[in-house]
């Protein structure tokens, strides 16, 4: 219970960071906001399939059900492992490590 307190925790922290620069910018119905929505929501989906595991490093190849990449541990580990800022993050490593640990668990792996 406690291990999925601190993965839910770690991932809203995560979410919360993605939307904060774009709120309050434009009022809604201004064109600007269009644009400024749809980049945010690219960003967003790009996060989810990253986290999954479902598309290239690059970000160029989208992997799907079925392909030997699509939800690779390996893979998923890779990202996982950037999604942390190493510098200023009050987080502490034994925390990431316990995180990265479950989301990428051989028998029960963690997906959004």
């Amino acid at each position: 219970m406690r291990k999925r307190f601190y993965l839910t925790s770690v991932l809203l922290l995560i979410l919360s960071i993605q939307f904060v620069p774009g709120q309050g910018l434009y009022s809604p119905g201004q064109p600007e906001d269009d644009g400024r929505f749809a980049a945010s929501t690219k960003q967003v989906n790009q996060f989810f399939r990253r986290f999954n595991g479902e598309e290239s490093q690059d970000g160029k190849v989208r992997h799907y059900p079925g392909s030997k990449e699509y939800r690779d541990r390996e893979l998923r580990r890779t990202f996982l492992g950037v999604i942390f800022d190493n510098e200023t993050s009050t987080i502490p490593k034994e925390l990431r490590a316990q995180f990265l640990s479950e989301v990428t668990a051989e028998n029960y792996p963690q997906y959004l």
